[in-house]
């Protein structure tokens, strides 16, 4: 999550080519760019792995832009590693399910999620039939695992129904870089405030948020959601998008909201997989205190 004040750079979505340069060998890897290769150059399958942050309940310090997160708090929440390097930010929404952005997941790696003492579920990642790589239109996968996932603090929500508008004030949380020209700093989880700033088009599925935080490579596949109380994350929440894009130049995100052949995509495979979600089942279990306006 990049502060207020980061340096001027290239873009970074419809734009992706621009900044492999920028990107260097994290973008050779497939990191942060997305979609990590299904093999190596020795032909062996990568192993792609979510994990929470190792120890649990580091401090909540303010810096300018958005603020250090406990990930007690966010137990849900975990980072999605390739060979211990951070390349997305992913959530658990049920009791089977996880949600990240498609331009994470590669078709022909093999995933877990690593809970630690609380046990390793492998699980499937498929991506939306409707993503476009070039412009990341639809940018949202889906993670089933067949093993039932421990419930540490409560399961997100996903938010269908609630309207979005200009002006609605997003909570965006990732564990995403904190300069978005050194990529330095990713790893440690952190959220903040941004404003909506141009609702979805015919040409862009896309919110624009702009002003406050400003998403940054690590934060993709991590969620934006509507708070109960602003800059109280603790308090009820729900998950209205998904962390896509960001513009540094212009200093705005791009999440990809639940609507559209992304709801689809969403109802379609929880429908296939015989499981629930998070604030999509009333008869879901182990969910957080949902947020609804």
């Amino acid at each position: 999550m990049s502060d207020r004040h980061s340096p001027a750079g290239r873009h970074w979505g419809p734009v992706v080519s621009k900044i492999w340069a920028v990107l260097g060998l994290l973008a050779s890897l497939g990191l942060c760019q997305g979609e990590a290769g299904a093999a190596n150059k020795s032909g062996k399958r990568r192993t792609i792995v979510m994990t929470p942050p190792v120890p649990l309940g580091a401090g909540s310090v303010q810096i300018d832009g958005g603020s250090k997160q406990d990930p007690f708090n966010w137990r849900a929440t975990l980072k999605f590693l390739y060979a211990k390097t951070l390349a997305c930010t992913s959530t658990i929404v049920g009791e089977h399910a996880l949600i990240t952005a498609a331009h994470c997941i590669s078709d022909g790696a093999s995933y877990s999620v690593d809970l630690g003492a609380m046990g390793t579920f492998e699980i499937s990642c498929e991506r939306n039939p409707k993503f476009v790589r070039r412009s990341l239109a639809g940018d949202v996968a889906m993670c089933f695992s067949a093993g039932s996932l421990p419930n540490a603090g409560g399961f997100e929500n996903l938010d269908m129904s609630s309207p979005v508008a200009s002006g609605t004030k997003l909570f965006l949380l990732g564990y995403g870089c904190r300069s978005v020209v050194t990529l330095d700093r990713a790893g440690q989880l952190y959220g903040g405030t941004s404003k909506v700033l141009k609702l979805p088009t015919d040409k862009d599925d896309h919110l624009m948020t702009k002003g406050g935080v400003v998403i940054c490579p690590g934060d993709s596949g991590g969620a934006a959601y509507l708070l109960a109380v602003e800059d109280h994350p603790v308090n009820p929440r729900s998950v209205v998008g998904i962390n896509s894009s960001y513009d540094v130049s212009a200093r705005s995100s791009g999440i990809t909201p639940f609507s559209g052949a992304t709801r689809d995509f969403i109802l379609d495979w929880k429908k296939a997989k015989g499981t629930t979600i998070c604030g999509l089942d009333p008869n879901a279990a182990g969910c957080h205190d949902r947020f609804t306006p």
